[in-house]
This record gives structure tokens, C-alpha cells and sequence, in this order.
């Protein structure tokens, strides 16, 4: 998570915006985080209750307060009231990437991801995705049907064979501008 605070993307988001982030076993020290600078309306999910309940106990040593929620963004009928919600930040650091991976087919599970995704984002909202499973190019393919590339995060580089590559890939999306039908 410091890669993309200290590229300063959160800097525009209203200390009130909420905040929402998957996968929250993974990602319990973003909370922290946005809490000390101010953030309010932390909210965190997981389809996994044993990471919610972990969740939990590590927000509640950290002295964080955030609501976590046991759900799964996939279902087609959202069984938790905080996927009725609009957030203006919504964090992934490995949710995609293992439902890319799901042997249920994974290319329909990953188009009802993003159109959940796509969702949940507030007006001005931002999702920030960070993936070690796909470039930049990959995701930019897979999210601009439903939103619009907004930043690339600085992520480190390796050189092998010659080639320079990243292990991991770091993206900031936001809703695509509403158009009016006549």
C-alpha cells in the first residue's frame, strides 16, 4: 500500500469518502493507515469468515475502527447491505487476481467482478487495483469497458535475460464519464 500513497492518489479523496477494500486479511494495515490520516466510513469484506473474523481481531489490536462484513462481490443477489453502497475508494490487492484463477470459468467470473466494481464506485470514486498475476496492458483491457484508466502506480522493475519486467502491477481506474441518451 505505500506504493500508491506515496504516489499521492488518495491526496484528492475527502477524509470522510468511503473507503472500501477486498480480500481484508491481506490488507488490514491500509486500514490503519487511512484511519491515522483521518479516514472515516473504513469498510472491509472478505467471502472467507475466518479473514473477516482475523480482520477483526488484528483492527480491533490496532485500536482501528472498521466495518467488516462476511460477503462474496460475485453473488448475483448482494447479500450484504455495504454492496448497496457507493464508495469513493475501493482497494484490491489480490482479489482479481484469484478469481482469475477460479476453475469455474474464470473469464465470466472476472466480468461479473468488474460490473460489481464498476458499482460500487461513487462519482469520482477511484479504484485502485494491484495485481502480480497481469500487466498493465492486460488490465487496462479487462476494466476500460466499464471504467477508465486514470493513473499507473510506480511499481519496481527487474531485469532477466535482458528483459525488463515488473512483478507486480499497480493501477488507478475511475468511473467512466456519464453520457446522456436522447
Amino acid at each position: 500500500m505505500s506504493i500508491a500513497l506515496s504516489n499521492g492518489c488518495c491526496s484528492m479523496l475527502k477524509k470522510q469518502a468511503m473507503f472500501w477494500t477486498l480480500a481484508v486479511e491481506m490488507d488490514t494495515f491500509s486500514f490503519g493507515w487511512f484511519a491515522k490520516e483521518g479516514f472515516t466510513n473504513l469498510t472491509g469484506t472478505d467471502y472467507a469468515k475466518s479473514a473477516v473474523t482475523l480482520a477483526k481481531e488484528l483492527a480491533a489490536k490496532e485500536a482501528v475502527s472498521v466495518a467488516f462484513e462476511h460477503t462474496d462481490i460475485l453473488d448475483d443477489v448482494p447479500s450484504s447491505a455495504c454492496l448497496a453502497r457507493k464508495y469513493g475508494f475501493v482497494l484490491d490487492k489480490g482479489t482479481y487476481d484469484a478469481i482469475s484463477l477460479s476453475p469455474d470459468n474464470a473469464k465470466a467470473q472476472r466480468e461479473r467482478y468488474i460490473r460489481a466494481v464498476s458499482e460500487l464506485l461513487a462519482v469520482g470514486g477511484r479504484f485502485v487495483i494491484v495485481s502480480c498475476n497481469w500487466t498493465q496492458q492486460e488490465l487496462t483491457a479487462h476494466f476500460e469497458p466499464e471504467l477508465v484508466l486514470l493513473d499507473i502506480i510506480p511499481t519496481p522493475t527487474f531485469t532477466f535475460g535482458g528483459n525488463k519486467g515488473k512483478s507486480v502491477t499497480a493501477l488507478v481506474f475511475g468511473c467512466k464519464p456519464c453520457t446522456e441518451t436522447s
